[in-house]
């Protein structure tokens, strides 16, 4: 009879623990034009204590990729966990953007208020400025923020600012017009932020915190500038790193830090051409805007302390249209009928033995063209122009540096072996490059390339004037 009486005991009031601890917290960190190496997790030099100390408080992912290397096409993928020629944007957006994120597509924020969760996005949105495009049509409770990059805006007369606007809800509360706004925005973010976990400390919340660092032009802080020995873009990396120790702090004082799941990643790779002030990575070829894995691999982090081991690493492929389809594993969430491209990675967050990566192969599409094909280890690279960080004698009206340019032929690059992409292989090995061949021959059937969009690519939201 007491045996009884435990059992039911243990049932009845465990099942709480259970249910709290698969409906975690979740902080997503999305970090602009971040350079794999440009933190010190990953091989930088840049001071970034609290990513260290969030490294080891987690689990660093060295093969993880962006879906594009821009800005408004790899926001698209991981807010939807489908590649962003799937949702069709294809391009970076201006302000008046004619398209958008279609609101018929499902966010994560739409996913987890499934569960009940508070959300809320404070930074840089880049998927539509129209205001039935915004966040708070997209599923977020709360948005403080641009809605493009805080070098573009309705007004370009004014030089680098351009009148940016900076946003609450849907309505403009600011114009970004100097640099001193432009040098506080990190911290603004920051705040937000941690007034929100706070407000939110009793239920489960989800917040994007999707800084418009380290973007040019770059941003920073007073109490930043000069503190270390890489200039304004290191000064910038490192109050980026601040602002993750704040919010990190912060679950930590309110003792969340264990029901919490920390994301942090970034849109693609560092601005290394057509800027005066770039990343710093050399630890792969090229960088933004280009196919090579300068441009789309990127320094990730997952980290809950007590669920996640903390310490560890993992080299197996993985990309950011993963992580609408893992939290919608691990909080129980169903998902709409809309086909994504993302997998659940919980095997390889959790460190199970023998985790492999679920991506056959991923395509890369840069303004909806295919140029490039990869699997877990190769990857084949398709014939085209790039713009290289290679720079000429010339400088541009704005006194930005003119990069080269430079034809890409096809050429097979081992990643395993190569991670640089210093050497074809393709004559080495025919046979994977037949089977790559093949893999984007079906990639193209299903989203097309260029102007001939396949069947399966989705109308992005379009604005039509009124007459």
């Amino acid at each position: 009879m007491l045996r009884k009486i435990f059992v039911l005991f243990f049932v009845l009031f465990s099942v709480p623990l259970f249910a709290a601890e698969e409906t975690p917290n979740i902080v997503l960190i999305f970090i602009d034009d971040l350079g794999y190496g440009d933190i010190a997790p990953f091989g930088g030099s840049i001071p970034t204590p609290n990513l260290d100390k969030l490294a080891k408080e987690g689990r660093r992912f060295t093969d993880f990729a962006s879906s594009c290397p821009y800005c408004s096409p790899s926001r698209a993928a991981i807010l939807t966990g489908a590649l962003h020629a799937r949702v069709g944007i294809h391009n970076v957006l201006m302000a008046n953007s004619p398209i958008g994120l279609n609101p018929n597509e499902e966010t994560i924020a739409e996913v987890v208020k499934k569960k009940g969760y508070a959300t809320a996005i404070f930074g840089k949105w880049h998927v539509g400025d129209r205001k039935e495009w915004l966040p708070l049509n997209q599923g977020f409770d709360e948005y403080y923020g641009i809605p493009y990059s805080n070098d573009i805006g309705p007004d370009r007369s004014i030089p680098l600012y351009r009148g940016g606007l900076i946003t609450e809800g849907d309505k403009t509360v600011e114009i970004l017009d100097n640099a001193e706004k432009n040098d506080s925005l990190t911290a603004r973010y920051t705040e937000r932020a941690v007034k929100f976990i706070e407000k939110n400390k009793d239920k489960p919340f989800f917040l994007y915190l999707a800084h418009n660092a380290v973007h040019t032009p770059l941003g920073v802080g007073d109490k930043f500038k000069g503190k270390t020995s890489y200039g304004k873009f290191g000064d910038d990396v490192f109050e980026t790193d601040w602002s993750v120790g704040e919010v990190v702090k912060t679950l930590d004082r309110l003792n969340l830090r264990r029901k919490t799941l920390v994301i942090f990643t970034s849109d693609n790779g560092p601005a290394l051409a057509g800027r005066k002030d770039g990343g710093y990575d050399t630890t792969l070829r090229e960088g933004k805007g280009t196919v090579f894995e300068g441009g789309v691999r990127e320094p990730t982090i997952f980290s809950q302390p007590g669920t996640i081991p903390e310490g560890t690493s993992t080299n197996q492929f993985a990309a950011t249209i993963d992580i609408l389809p893992t939290i919608a594993a691990i909080i129980g969430a169903p998902l709409s009928g809309n086909k994504i491209d993302g997998k659940d990675i919980r095997p390889l967050l959790y460190g199970k033995e023998g985790a492999v990566s679920l991506h056959e192969t991923y395509p890369i599409y840069v303004g909806g063209q295919l140029l490039a094909v990869r699997d877990t280890r190769w990857k084949l690279i398709f014939p085209h122009e790039y713009r290289t960080s290679e720079k000429t004698d010339e400088v541009s009206p704005e006194g930005y540096p003119i990069h080269k340019r430079k034809k890409q032929e096809l050429a097979l690059y081992d990643l395993q072996n190569d991670i640089g992409e210093t050497k074809d292989v393709k004559t080495e090995h025919p046979e994977i490059v037949k089977r790559l061949q093949e893999s984007a021959e079906n990639w193209l059937k299903q989203l097309g390339n260029g102007r001939q969009f396949g069947p399966e690519v989705r109308e992005p939201a379009k604005y039509v004037a009124e007459k």
